[in-house]
């Protein structure tokens, strides 16, 4: 790593002839002063502090909670997950610059737990000296478990503050004990003015950048752009190799930027933002949106999905959002995964946007959906419940009488008493007498458990229910 390269300190050695915990700031400053020239252009560009980040307003603004946690000099631990080419590694490095901490890296890929311990003892003796130590690791989900548990006790009593940066999502690859003990900030894609503005910076920047020698044509500005996707690694990389084709300067035309760019594969990760391009689909199909579902349909063809799983999505798209409201939605849609196997890719795509159109325009019914997932009462044993006045039970669902059955009781009828049937579940306050009530008020009012169970007592035997008149319970169970 770069790190190994960085000029010593000058403090001298700690504990008889160990070296002093090397690299500082200013080391990785001078470092990258030496090999600035020789570095890509998306290096060389790279932000020195936070004010030179373009996007990531959430973390940048002067008055959000990363500035001011810097201010005081106390940064904490965090993990930036994002994309790539969003600034995650940039905005490390930048907030290592203003803080006074030392600044230490690795990279998951290539160091494990010894390059860790080396770190630990090194941030050890920096704290008995009163000074903090930020370790950042690049691409930390690929880092094992057991790995990432090694960081628990150094992060916890904070001998290291940890900038993690990933593009994986933290809630799958980063333990649960680590993520407790730090914040999460996610980063978004630069949107189309950052990365014109971070295009222009690079176009103009005599020291770091073309110094002002190429210019960009509008078509050629949109067409990278649009090759970036908020990347903007990918655009200064392209706009690099574009000028190399014109070494003695001048206006670069969408001609000479298309034999620059080559192709680009899929933009999406197969864990996390794969399912939720396939969850738009669903949902602009769901809002009779045609133009946003082929947009999703492109970019899943685009990523490299699987065709026949976007056939069998659009099938339940079909039963799930149509349902009866057009029936040969279902049929139409079934037709399109036939196509798929008998057609296969690339020609298979063409029915399944035709699908996809179609199902836009036909009206909605979700009363498949809501049937199905509705819990049918006649399916679910339960306790029957009794009436207060009368004794009326509810027998098991298992019962020839699945509504009601009255028990034997030896009161006089409603019809003689006046009051109302005792074939429904009588919860009126009216249709319970007063000494009754009051037992259980009192038993609910916290009188304790034996007061509560005189009162139970007492009600039965002043009703002179007959012992078949209790409730029904099942053998074994309440």
């Amino acid at each position: 790593m770069w790190r190994r390269f960085a000029q010593p300190s000058n403090e001298g050695t700690v504990d008889g002839g160990a070296s002093a915990p090397p690299p500082t700031v200013a080391a990785v400053t001078l470092f990258e002063g030496l090999v600035s020239t020789a570095a890509p252009l998306a290096e060389r560009m790279r932000p020195r502090n936070l004010d030179e980040v373009v996007g990531q307003r959430e973390l940048t603004d002067p008055a959000g909670t990363l500035r001011r946690a810097l201010a005081s000099g106390q940064p904490h631990s965090l993990i930036l997950w994002g994309p790539p080419g969003c600034g995650k590694t940039t905005i490390a490095q930048a907030i290592a610059r203003e803080s006074a901490a030392a600044f230490e890296s690795l990279n998951a890929v290539t160091d494990g737990i010894a390059d860790l311990r080396k770190i630990v003892a090194r941030a050890t003796e920096r704290r008995a000296m009163g000074q903090m130590t930020i370790l950042f690791i690049d691409e930390i989900a690929r880092w094992s478990k057991s790995q990432q548990d090694a960081l628990l006790p150094h992060v916890e009593n904070g001998t290291i503050t940890l900038l993690g940066a990933t593009t994986e999502h933290p809630g799958h690859e980063i333990v649960r004990a680590l993520r407790s003990r730090l914040k999460i900030y996610p980063l978004t894609p630069l949107s189309d003015d950052d990365l014109r503005e971070v295009i222009e910076r690079a176009l103009a920047d005599p020291e770091r950048g073309l110094g002002g020698a190429h210019t960009l044509s509008e078509p050629a500005l949109a067409r990278l752009l649009v090759h970036a996707d908020g990347d903007a690694r990918s655009a200064l990389n392209a706009l690099q190799d574009a000028a190399t084709t014109k070494p003695q300067g001048g206006e670069i035309d969408e001609q000479h930027l298309v034999g620059a760019l080559g192709s680009r594969p899929g933009t999406y990760s197969r864990k996390d933002e794969y399912y939720a391009i396939i969850s738009a689909l669903i949902k602009s199909i769901r809002g009779s949106d045609t133009d946003a579902s082929l947009y999703w349909l492109a970019r899943l063809k685009h990523g490299g999905a699987d065709p026949k799983v976007i056939a069998r999505r659009l099938i339940v798209a079909a039963g799930e959002e149509i349902g009866t409201a057009a029936p040969g939605a279902i049929a139409v849609a079934n037709s399109a995964f036939d196509a798929v196997e008998r057609v296969g890719a690339p020609e298979c795509w063409i029915p399944l946007a035709a699908v996809t159109a179609t199902s836009r325009s036909h009206p909605r019914a979700g009363r498949p959906t809501t049937a199905s997932r509705r819990p049918r009462r006649s399916s679910r044993p339960r306790r029957p419940t009794r009436c207060r006045r009368t004794c009326a039970t509810r027998a098991p669902p298992w019962t020839s009488n699945s509504v009601t059955a009255a028990a034997t009781c030896t009161r006089p009828s409603p019809a003689a008493t006046g009051s109302s049937s005792c074939r429904t579940r009588c919860a009126a306050p009216g249709s319970i007498s007063p000494r009754a009530r009051v037992a259980t008020a009192s038993r609910a009012g916290g009188r304790g458990r034996r007061a509560g169970r005189t009162g139970t007592r007492a009600r039965t035997a002043r009703s002179g229910r007959p012992r078949s008149c209790r409730p029904w319970r099942r053998r074994g169970g309440s």
